[in-house]
């Protein structure tokens, strides 16, 4: 799914009352916009988790540490 279909999901999920999102599926993190795609969760949910294997570090540290500027 390219980054706009996902936003404009975003946008009607939310507009229909969903206010959580889980991110999952294959490995989500190798999603070539996957940071993107949680920043603009955030934008519209109340909560967004990520299920993931950890396949990729890089993305999984700069998330953490991210998390932890932002508390």
């Amino acid at each position: 799914m390219d980054f706009k279909t996902l936003q404009k999901l975003y946008i009607y999920l939310a507009k229909n009352n969903i206010d959580s999102i889980r991110i999952l599926g294959g490995e989500p993190t190798l999603y070539s916009c996957f940071l993107n795609a949680c920043v603009i969760a955030q934008k519209y949910f109340k909560s967004v988790s990520v299920l993931t294997n950890a396949t990729n570090n890089n993305i999984l540290l700069f998330i953490i540490v991210l998390e932890i500027i932002l508390i």
